[in-house]
């Protein structure tokens, strides 16, 4: 296994009919998360839990600014995760674009696929770029002619050739477009702000970290935060849920719903869960949350670009 799909693990989608669709004013997007919880110093836990965030992880060290972290893409995913970001990685460092399979940082372009099928065309694949910061930079469509039982297979060579055909466009998205800082929230009316209420739900000690652990995940992204609402300002809410286990540890599920002050009808909502070992439990909720909160970041800006869209 490449270095890359070994820690390509930062977001796991469920199987299919369990928690992770993400829904925007009434149409799905098939998309994010059953976020793998990614944490460092675990010692030997299964492989979604492995210490993918240690320091010196050659993984999540891109080379320069230019570098791109390239997301697991969600939705309609072939067998073996990270098996297409892996390649279209692979795909983008033979385009001279330093990639790794990642879930990026404030300094980095990151790039997140949604593959969805089109008819019977075949698979359509969207890849969105988004900037240091956080704010779109560039969008590329296309579609796959390929049957969703042979995309499902998720064949090495056959994805590799859908990432080498699309590759030179993504990074042409990087090498032709000056980088432009997220300025408001885009989309929306100027002066919108984001506004992350207190969580609920247990363990209480859980909830009350996941608030400040989102807003400071948000803020890092660029988007503009305040305190209290105004009309018309998107207000994101947390749920945390869960058990524990049989064997130890807890499996935990977390809601995020975002909507619009003012508004009955939310924007959008998405979902976490994922099971989480008593020992990593044991090491506080400040860190976990933290790793909650950057999982489920780029499901609320997929959220938020869709309602951004649909005016």
């Amino acid at each position: 296994m490449t270095g890359d799909a070994a820690h390509a693990d930062l977001l796991r989608l469920p199987a299919a009919g369990a928690a992770g669709k993400l829904r925007a004013r009434g149409r799905q997007l098939i998309a994010v998360l059953a976020a793998a919880f990614v944490l460092a110093g675990c010692g030997d836990l299964p492989r979604p839990f492995q210490g993918a965030e240690k320091a010196g992880n050659p993984v999540l060290s891109l080379p320069d600014s230019s570098g791109i972290a390239v997301l697991p893409v969600t939705g309609l995913t072939p067998r073996g995760d990270a098996r297409m970001a892996t390649a279209m990685a692979k795909a983008l460092r033979a385009q001279n674009v330093p990639a790794r399979v990642s879930s990026g940082s404030n300094d980095t372009r990151w790039l997140m696929g949604h593959a969805e099928a089109a008819g019977t065309e075949g698979i359509r694949l969207t890849w969105e770029l988004y900037g240091e910061g956080g704010g779109l930079t560039g969008v590329h469509e296309h579609v796959v002619p390929i049957t969703r039982t042979a995309w499902r297979a998720g064949a090495s060579d056959r994805l590799a050739r859908v990432a080498r055909r699309a590759a030179p466009q993504i990074a042409g998205l990087v090498q032709d477009r000056p980088e432009q800082k997220r300025s408001g929230l885009r989309g929306f009316p100027e002066g919108t702000r984001v506004v992350v209420e207190p969580a609920t739900g247990k363990p209480t000690e859980g909830a009350r970290e996941l608030a400040p652990a989102m807003a400071s995940a948000l803020r890092r992204r660029g988007l503009p935060l305040a305190d209290t609402a105004q009309p018309g300002d998107i207000v994101i809410s947390g749920t945390l849920g869960g058990k524990a286990l049989s064997g130890g540890g807890r499996r935990l599920r977390i809601t995020w719903v975002v909507e619009r002050e003012g508004r009955a009808q939310p924007l959008g909502d998405l979902n976490q869960s994922n099971a989480v070992p008593e020992g990593v439990l044991e090491q506080g909720w400040p860190a976990l949350s933290r790793r909650i909160a950057r999982a489920a970041v780029p499901g609320i800006l997929r959220v938020l670009r869709a309602a951004a869209s649909q005016g």
